[in-house]
């Protein structure tokens, strides 16, 4: 059970922690679409509620495999790589786990804010401008064993919590799924912070990871790593101050992402969306240093925003989209950038970027609310914050309304819904209202099958038995995200 931190100790390290309404804020962020998540055949999908488990194509789920995974990406129909938690108790555990170079990092980062604490300096502001990049419990265990007569002293009857807090390392891991059972393998990476994406290469023999800590109100603490996946081999760090999306080119060549470049204070974030070459001509993980990044365009910065690359060497991702000096912002769309007409340049700059998703198609007080590419690459699911749901054919830019039958004033719209993700080339699945509960839909073609027919209620998103309520699974509420968005 996770021990939330007392007061008294945020403000002793200076820590800015948006505030959780319940104890489930704490722990990875997620959303529906992080929790189901189909092979490549779309025979089985993986599903991250009540702990790992597996359903086939017509809803029949396994017994839990295991209560420690919280995200995963398939490699092929049986091996995953997931992220997983493991539980420790001391900082000598996280030494350990994280090697030397990480440890003397995290150590500098508690010194510090033990120093501009009020333990240290009395008259210290409880919130100073200290910068924090890694979770709080990790920092409290170091202060424990170092300062620990001083926290026992003025903590009082608080001291209780402090002595028995402990805090979850994170592992990148292959595993196999055989039957009803989840084996193990090869773990790839341990970490303080948590992982908030996982992208295999297309060929299978690297895998590109994003941490981020997700405690404290530095939007700009993720960073990209890149790992091999069948040779022992520490993470490479590739990209800091990036969002939380990645794609790989086609090839396995090289990474798209979006990175933050600055802020204005009447604009508010910016960036680029990068694509940065990070294999060699041999197969292996070559030099990723920032002189082989390349901004494709500059962007209203969103850590959320995603980016696909396509077989033809285009580029879909989405962005605000922002007319000067007429107009600042208005709604976000979908774009695409293509090749210059010289195909002897390789280079993605100077790309023309064009609007996949025109006004005509949507009106203009509209904008995506998400979108997802299909595995051939070839079309576009999207859905507007008005609740509809979209097919775009990149071949020619036609877009179809799906007729599924949502509506706005059902509850799900209002929790940043609907929301649909590829099932397999022919098939997507999506959340809709049935009854009384909201149930995980799987379309193929214009046959429908109620995927979570028999699935427990507090499997389902969000959970039923309270609906005017913004709770969520494990993971930030909506009325917190907008929070944090309002404050940033």
């Amino acid at each position: 059970m996770s021990i939330k931190l007392i007061p008294w100790v945020r403000g002793a390290l200076g820590i800015l922690v948006l505030g959780c309404c319940s104890s489930a804020c704490v722990g990875p962020q997620r959303d529906w679409p992080d929790d189901l998540i189909w092979s490549p055949d779309g025979k089985h999908a993986a599903v991250l509620r009540l702990g790992f488990r597996v359903s086939d194509a017509d809803g029949n789920l396994s017994a839990q495999l295991d209560d420690r995974v919280y995200r995963v990406a398939w490699l092929d129909s049986e091996r995953v790589v997931l992220a997983r938690t493991r539980t420790v108790g001391t900082f000598a555990d996280v030494a350990a786990a994280v090697g030397r170079e990480r440890t003397r990092a995290i150590v500098a980062q508690a010194e510090h804010a033990w120093t501009h604490s009020r333990f240290a300096t009395p008259d210290a502001s409880d919130f100073p401008d200290v910068r924090i990049e890694v979770p709080e419990k990790v920092l409290l265990l170091y202060l424990r064993e170092h300062y620990g007569d001083v926290l026992r002293e003025q903590s009082g009857e608080d001291w209780g919590q402090v002595e028995h807090t402990t805090a979850d390392l994170h592992q990148l891991i292959v595993a196999r799924v055989v039957g009803d059972r989840l084996e193990l393998g090869t773990k790839l990476s341990e970490d303080v912070l948590p992982i908030k994406a996982i992208r295999p290469a297309p060929d299978r023999r690297s895998v590109a990871f994003v941490t981020r800590n997700e405690e404290t109100w530095f939007d700009d603490t993720a960073r990209i790593h890149l790992v091999p996946i069948d040779v022992l081999a520490q993470p490479r760090l590739v990209a800091e101050n990036t969002g939380d999306f990645l794609d790989w080119s086609l090839d396995s060549r090289a990474l798209l992402y979006f990175s933050e470049s600055g802020s204005d204070p009447n604009i508010g974030r910016f960036g680029c969306l990068e694509r940065r070459a990070v294999i060699d001509a041999s197969g292996q993980i070559g030099q990723t240093n920032e002189s082989l990044a390349r901004c494709l365009s500059y962007v209203i910065f969103d850590r959320s925003s995603r980016a696909f690359s396509l077989p033809d060497g285009r580029v879909v991702f989405e962005s605000m989209n922002v007319e000067l000096p007429r107009e600042l912002g208005g709604p976000n769309r979908l774009f695409t950038l293509t090749r210059e007409p010289d195909k002897r340049h390789t280079s993605f700059d100077r790309f023309p970027v064009l609007p996949f998703i025109s006004t005509d198609v949507l009106d203009r007080d509209q904008s995506i609310a998400f979108f997802d590419v299909s595995p051939d690459r070839m079309r576009v699911l999207f859905g507007t914050r008005t609740g509809d749901i979209r097919l775009l054919t990149l071949e020619d830019g036609r877009t179809e309304l799906l007729p599924l039958g949502l509506h706005r004033a059902e509850g799900y719209v209002t929790r940043d819904l609907p929301q649909a993700v590829w099932s397999g080339p022919d098939a997507f699945t999506y959340l809709k209202r049935v009854g009384t509960r909201n149930e995980f839909i799987l379309r193929r073609g214009s046959t429908e099958t109620v995927l979570s027919r028999n699935w427990p209620k507090e499997m389902l998103w969000p959970y039923p038995e309270d609906p005017s309520t913004t709770k969520t699974v494990p993971g930030r509420s909506p009325s917190a995200r907008r929070a944090s968005s309002a404050l940033r």
